[in-house]
């Protein structure tokens, strides 16, 4: 197969493209939808410890009310935010989060 210098100009709206892609391949190719959310845990400049949520480009912050550390650990194959957290210092507890932070 030998290179080719061909392009193909496509010019299309958002709506055209929402029309002639599935919601699904929307996301993907017209918004970039291919990073997976993920979670984990930040130090803010307090040195207090939260957990965290990344989806679509989102930051979210996930606190346990009350707790002097919280911890993302996981997401199950539910969907669920699995974590830990402590209130005390030393008493570690496990958290399970659905619906979103």
């Amino acid at each position: 197969m030998k290179p080719t210098d061909r392009s193909y100009a496509v010019d299309r709206t958002e709506e055209e493209w929402k029309a002639t892609l599935s919601p699904e391949e929307y996301q993907v190719l017209r918004q970039a939808g291919t990073e997976r959310p993920y979670v984990g845990e930040y130090t803010d400049a307090d040195g207090m410890v939260h957990g965290f949520l990344w989806d679509q480009g989102q930051f979210t912050t996930i606190d346990v009310p009350e707790a002097a550390m919280t911890s993302a650990v996981d997401i199950n194959d539910r969907g669920q935010i699995v974590g830990v957290h402590t209130t005390d210092g030393t008493t570690i507890q496990g958290f399970l989060l659905s619906g979103g932070a």
